[in-house]
């Protein structure tokens, strides 16, 4: 049911925001408990293996049929992988709103499907990470609490979600508050000693090399960002 969803997704484009609120929470319910595998990405059609296709012959009605079901199937997928990056564009224009109760369930909302299926799992990420950096204050925060849920429910996600943290704070137009807000979130990290000695290594790095470009810049660092560092 294509159409149902192309209809859903034009919702979630109209300027009324609760017209929008509602259609992009049905659009992520249905991806999250109906469509999206749960333990692998979607697989657009030029990547599709034809090899795994079932073998036909012309002579029999049902092999053929069967090879057209699964045909069906995979262009199915290829269409619904287009349509799922629509509606993840459409939450990263939604976390930059300004009215904060909008902006703040697109990014809970980008986190649901983040922490549910891997389906766009780069994009997802670095959308929530950027909220580390945005201007409005109870923004990052939230963003900040999101992503402790995520690990939380996918450990093994922390040096991926580190990694993206750590490239968001040494962005060159980053201001103050983004990058208190960055070190600040990799300073609450659980670490375990046996497991993380790596990711230990690359955030003290991480400390030292910020530490080293603000005093190159010549800027004096604020008591409240010492503390951080």
């Amino acid at each position: 049911r294509l159409r149902t969803i192309d209809a859903l997704l034009a919702l979630a484009s109209k300027s009324d925001r609760r017209c929008g609120q509602m259609a992009m929470e049905a659009l992520k319910d249905l991806l999250e408990h109906n469509l999206l595998p749960p333990d692998r990405k979607l697989v657009a059609w030029a990547f599709q293996d034809e090899s795994s296709l079932p073998a036909f012959s012309l002579e029999d009605p049902q092999q053929q049929a069967r090879r057209e079901a699964c045909l069906a199937i995979r262009y199915f997928e290829d269409q619904l992988k287009q349509r799922v990056s629509l509606l993840v564009l459409r939450l990263e224009k939604a976390t930059h709103d300004t009215v904060e109760n909008f902006k703040r369930f697109a990014m809970s909302a980008v986190a649901e499907l983040l922490q549910s299926r891997p389906e766009q799992e780069e994009r997802l990420l670095g959308i929530l990470v950027n909220k580390l950096g945005d201007v409005e204050k109870k923004a990052a925060p939230h963003a900040a609490h999101l992503l402790r849920r995520l690990l939380a429910a996918h450990p093994v996600m922390k040096a991926v979600v580190a990694r993206e943290v750590q490239q968001l704070l040494h962005r060159p137009n980053l201001q103050p508050r983004g990058l208190y807000n960055g070190i600040t979130f990799l300073d609450q990290l659980y670490l375990s000693k046996n497991d993380d000695g790596g990711l230990a290594t690359q955030l003290v790095q991480t400390y030292f090399s910020l530490f080293d470009r603000a005093l190159k810049a010549g800027g004096d660092l604020s008591g409240k960002m010492l503390s951080a560092l």
